[in-house]
């Protein structure tokens, strides 16, 4: 299940592009660029990078990004690369169905910087589920902020963009909710 809804969350990211990529040429710079929606779609892809590399060796390493590649500002490009890394992660359901069979390991050391005033690297033992819902939650928080920032820019996304499955939940119940009362009225 994990596999699929990291796949459903990355889609978020495809939609996006989709979006900034029918814009025309002068707009489409202006939004991708100059609002940083490129740096978000960047930072996410490199954390999925990170996370596929992590599968073959045991250690994901968070640090590791390609800040001022071309994801930055080509929408294209960057939609490109969420193709491939999609294909990648479609690939581990058998990795989630059967562990014992996979090549990779169960158990994963992270690897990610923690402080902002110093230099400072830790070390944690984590798994693949849970590293698949940090992705989950971590992408969403992106999508979020490059709906801001395209909305800044006059550029609308769809509602389910950027909102956790949690809250989704609590609007899908306040919806029902209203549709049962508006039954209930005279």
């Amino acid at each position: 299940m994990l596999n699929k809804s990291l796949l459903a969350t990355l889609a978020q990211i495809g939609e996006i592009l989709d979006v900034v990529s029918t814009l025309p040429a002068a707009q489409r710079s202006m939004v991708y660029e100059q609002s940083h929606a490129g740096v978000h779609v960047r930072h996410v892809i490199d954390h999925v990078q990170a996370f596929l590399a992590g599968l073959q060796t045991g250690e994901i390493d968070y640090n590791v990004r390609h800040r001022n590649s071309p994801s930055e500002t080509d929408p294209d490009f960057a939609a490109a690369q969420l193709v491939a890394i999609m294909s990648e992660c479609e690939a581990l359901e058998s990795f989630n169905k059967d562990r014992a069979a996979s090549s990779g390991p169960e158990e994963l050391l992270i690897t990610s910087e923690t402080d902002c005033l110093t230099t400072h690297t830790e070390k944690f033992r984590s798994n693949v589920a849970r590293e698949a819902l940090y992705l989950i939650n971590h992408t969403i928080h992106h999508a979020a902020y490059i709906r801001l920032l395209l909305k800044g820019c006059g550029v609308e996304l769809a509602s389910h963009i950027g909102i956790a499955p949690c809250t989704a939940t609590f609007q899908r119940e306040q919806q029902q909710f209203k549709t049962e009362l508006s039954e209930c009225a005279p």
